[in-house]
């Protein structure tokens, strides 16, 4: 059950770097793998950084110097953040999809446990205690 589990709902590190290449921009990759907030990250650094820089090179106001620089850096730090997270998921992505595969077997686990006590209930009346993994909260 567990096998057939984690076939069903499993990460793949070859579909987390397809994501990464193709539509990292978005953070899409991080969604795929749970993490909902460093997904949005990645697109609020894009939208920030890529608007930034329309705003300074478009804007038909010109902005006294301080201002624009100020723009300037403000878009110049989101690209940096943005350039910064890609390359980091460059290189720790395959660990990061071993992370989530090990919670959603963890999670698998705890289901079948508690669906095994609930078949059972007579184990808890002779002092069996919850078994859990150590690392699991």
């Amino acid at each position: 059950v567990l096998h057939s589990e984690m076939y069903r709902l499993g990460r793949h590190t070859l579909t987390a770097y397809a994501l990464w290449g193709l539509l990292g921009w978005a953070g899409v990759h991080q969604q795929y793998l749970g993490k909902r907030w460093k997904g949005a990250m990645y697109l609020v650094s894009v939208v920030l950084g890529v608007s930034v820089a329309l705003a300074g090179l478009f804007s038909p106001v010109h902005l006294e110097e301080p201002y624009q620089m100020a723009l300037y850096a403000v878009g110049a730090l989101a690209g940096m953040v943005f350039l910064f997270l890609m390359v980091v998921d460059l290189f720790s992505l395959h660990r990061q999809v071993d992370l989530c595969n090990e919670q959603i077997e963890d999670h698998i686990i705890m289901a079948l446990v508690d669906q095994a006590e609930a078949v059972q209930p007579e184990a808890r009346s002779l002092g069996r205690t919850h078994a859990r993994p150590l690392y699991f909260e």
